[in-house]
């Protein structure tokens, strides 16, 4: 996903959050815990708060946005895994082609060193061929 989705996600989380209060004056605190928790950055802890009052309170009004937002969150939270760990994978192939690189280099000059041997054992092989007859 890219930094363009991640950012979409999040304000969209952070709007529904920003909506339902407005709509919805008396929220419970673990609630206004998890959006502040949210609104800081800490996707995990609000994930947390938003399950603990889930668990507590299936059943109250707010209970379905909690779940949508607590759905996006991890969804952020599983996209930035999956970026990160295509970025460590990245890296490891851009170090294996710097090395498959390097190797294609000795070998071309290896492969030069060869044919500039094969052309002096030719000369050779036709001086010699010359002595002999």
């Amino acid at each position: 996903m890219t930094g363009r989705g991640v950012t979409a996600i999040v304000t969209t989380g952070l709007l529904l959050s920003g909506c339902v209060k407005l709509l919805t004056p008396g929220l419970p605190e673990l609630v206004a815990r998890a959006d502040a928790q949210l609104q800081s950055g800490n996707y995990r802890a609000a994930i947390a708060l938003y399950d603990e009052f889930l668990q507590a309170s299936p059943a109250d009004p707010a209970a379905l946005r909690v779940r949508a937002t607590q759905s996006l969150l991890e969804a952020l939270l599983q996209s930035e895994a999956t970026v990160q760990r295509l970025q460590q994978e990245s890296a490891l192939r851009e170090e294996e082609l710097t090395r498959a690189r390097r190797e294609l280099l000795e070998l071309r000059a290896e492969a030069k060193r060869v044919k500039v041997s094969l052309e002096w054992l030719k000369a050779l092989d036709r001086r010699l061929e010359r002595r002999t007859r």
